[in-house]
């Protein structure tokens, strides 16, 4: 009798228990997606304090790491008051989906410190953030103080 009522008891829980890891399984693999960066051309919008710009990125690569070179345009807001637009080109390598870089890069009106942080979200897709800040010419004696924000930007593989 005690034998009996081990096997209805324990035939359904061990039924269960491979039920719960069988979809375990296969929500893990659903949930995995390939995110090594497709090398080749990325386009889409960014968006830099509520206006939108075009951006764009080459992705290459060599070996496992991964190089993005990002062209955008944003809004520079300034202690004088005063708002510009910025051409930002900016550079980040990475060996993995995620990746952030800090370093200088130029316009016409100056010199901006940047910071680049992102992450491939699929392997022909990713999103990053961007934020640049420097002192510009515009012309005057000053040379204003500007920082562009957060420019969030999503970016698509041209070829997909």
């Amino acid at each position: 009798m005690l034998t009996s009522r081990i096997v209805r008891i324990g035939l359904p829980l061990i039924a269960a228990v491979f039920v719960i890891a069988l979809l375990g399984a296969s929500l893990a693999s659903a949930m995995h997606q390939d995110t090594t960066p497709s090398p080749g051309a990325y386009k889409g919008p960014s968006e830099s304090s509520g206006v939108v710009f075009p951006a764009s990125a080459q992705v290459s690569r060599r070996g496992s790491r991964t190089t993005i070179k990002l062209k955008t345009q944003a809004n520079l807001n300034c202690d004088n008051g005063g708002h510009y637009l910025a051409d930002l080109a900016v550079t980040a390598k990475t060996g993995a989906a995620k990746f952030s870089n800090s370093g200088t890069t130029s316009d016409f009106q100056g010199t901006y410190q940047y910071k680049l942080t992102g992450k491939f979200t699929k392997a022909t897709s990713f999103k990053a953030t961007l934020s640049a800040k420097g002192d510009i010419d515009i012309g005057l004696p000053e040379k204003p103080s500007c920082t562009t924000g957060p420019v969030t930007f999503t970016l698509f593989h041209t070829n997909h």
